[in-house]
């Protein structure tokens, strides 16, 4: 049943149900909190997805010994901060064939070994790991930039880029460097890992594991103080601190360009149009290779301030860009993605997957009216992304199946619909009670919450897959050879 329904049932039942925006908008808002706390209470059948993901294993530089010369660091850490006249960053050289094809944001570099450009000496900080942020191409071809910085204690990046950058210094063409898969980020609407395990034997993974890693507490990880770096077939997987993308803070500008614009950069409807954007932490899209670049989750932020809206001339096929998009260092690795709000719809679309460089301030992204159903929408995340480290650290490359609770995506248009079978009547009563109580009506409140809970319960015997608590059953007697019998408070030998 589609939101317009729900809030005509609700608007019956108050006997109030006025086209007015706002009253609508709360309306969505108590509904929309209604589906996402029912789909994170408990383990519903509807709620679960299964989903691949993978998983690789470290790759050392130099690959071989005809590129034993060929890896450099590159490091400047003395740049002065807003004068211009200089930079923070520090990345390796490499061939380009030598960089693993899922390589991206988030992955660790270990630095191994490696001498100072001026003194020959061994460098400082090494061996150490670091973050890498993004890879680019380098002007030498087949070449290209591993760009990485320091971490802090929570393995994300530090907050200034004075502090994100290591201070290493420049060094000879024999840097050798492992390329780490340790973290792994779970996708964007994922609650709660439910089980993680291999199930596929495909690739160097010869034999699927009978059972799902085991769940071990970060705690016990850091009391028995388990080496990262430990290599094998994994069993166990660790919860690890959330990475959080900041969201931009400059208030991007809707631009109306004048007909007749270039065919796909039309308005395709008529009437207003505004626009947002994320910051996007690259993956490695430029270097090709044998697998898919986006294996990988992509970091994306949250959404910037909406923009003002704007009225396109349609009859003259006027186009809308964005403007005022706030600029990155390149060393930070963010791009950005645009999404645009069409007259016919309350949600924002992307149609530019590849999201645009870091000192790109305008952007032209194409419309068509397919982008209502085929574009990206908008995530509704946040920018905060759940990760997890197995142990022992994967020896090779894996699919692993994960089964998760899943977040709903929000209904915004009247004709969304939600994925909670039977589960309407629940939602209209429930939202009754949070209404009429709101209202201090508590007699009514009473009443929609007997018959929510009523709801509720049907949807627990229908469409829950696993019990509350696991009985054990076994044998029962009243005493053992090492039982004592009671005995009284006043009982003297």
């Amino acid at each position: 049943m589609n939101l317009r329904t729900i809030t005509s049932e609700i608007g019956a039942i108050q006997d109030y149900n006025p086209d007015v925006p706002e009253y609508r908008e709360e309306i969505r808002g108590i509904v929309n909190e209604i589906i996402i706390s029912l789909y994170a209470e408990r383990k519903w059948k509807w709620a679960q997805k299964e989903i691949k993901l993978e998983v690789f294993g470290d790759v050392s530089l130099p690959v071989d010994a005809t590129n034993a010369s060929q890896v450099t660091l590159f490091n400047d850490f003395n740049g002065p901060v807003g004068s211009g006249a200089g930079s923070y960053y520090a990345y390796i050289l490499c061939p380009t064939d030598d960089i693993p094809y899922w390589l991206s944001a988030g992955c660790v570099l270990s630095l191994l070994s490696g001498t100072d450009a001026l003194t020959n000496d061994p460098l400082p900080a090494v061996p150490g790991d670091y973050w890498i942020t993004h890879i680019s191409d380098d002007v030498i071809p087949n070449k290209s930039r591993v760009w990485f910085q320091r971490m802090d204690k929570d393995f994300q990046r530090g907050h200034s880029i004075y502090e994100r950058t290591p201070k290493i210094g420049d060094s000879n063409a024999d840097i050798t460097c492992t390329f780490k898969h340790r973290y792994i980020t779970l996708p964007n609407d994922c609650v709660n890992v439910l089980a993680l395990g291999i199930r596929e034997s495909v690739g160097t993974s010869a034999q699927a594991d009978l059972r799902p890693f085991d769940n071990e507490d970060k705690y016990l990880d850091e009391q028995w103080a388990q080496n990262m770096d430990i290599v094998g077939r994994p069993y166990n997987f660790i919860a690890e601190s959330d990475y959080y993308v900041k969201p931009p803070l400059l208030e991007p500008t809707a631009i109306v360009t004048a007909g007749p614009a270039p065919v796909g950069l039309r308005a395709p409807f008529p009437g207003k149009y505004e626009v947002c954007y994320t910051f996007v932490q690259t993956q490695n899209v430029t270097i090709a290779g044998p697998g898919n670049n986006h294996s990988l989750v992509t970091w994306e932020s949250g959404p910037s301030a909406i923009s003002d809206s704007v009225i396109p001339d349609v009859a003259a096929n006027d186009g809308v860009t964005i403007g005022g998009l706030q600029t990155t260092d390149i060393y930070d690795g963010l791009r950005k993605r645009v999404y645009v709000r069409t007259p016919v719809s309350n949600r924002f679309f992307s149609t530019n997957d590849y999201p645009s460089s870091h000192t790109a301030t305008g952007v032209a992204f194409p419309m068509y009216p397919e982008m209502l159903t085929n574009a990206s929408p908008l995530p509704e995340h946040g920018g905060t992304y759940q990760r997890l480290r197995l142990y022992p650290r994967q020896d090779a490359d894996y699919i692993l199946t994960l089964r998760y609770l899943s977040r709903p995506q929000r209904l915004i248009d009247d004709n969304d619909s939600h994925e909670i079978p039977s589960g309407t009547k629940y939602i209209v009563y429930r939202a009754c009670e949070e209404i009429f109580t709101k209202h201090n009506n508590l007699l009514q409140a009473k009443v929609y919450q007997i018959k929510a809970d009523k709801e509720l319960l049907n949807l627990e015997n229908r469409w829950l897959t696993e019990a509350a608590a696991v009985y054990i059953k076994s044998g029962f007697s009243l005493s053992t050879p090492n039982s004592r019998t009671q005995r009284k408070l006043s009982w003297t030998p």
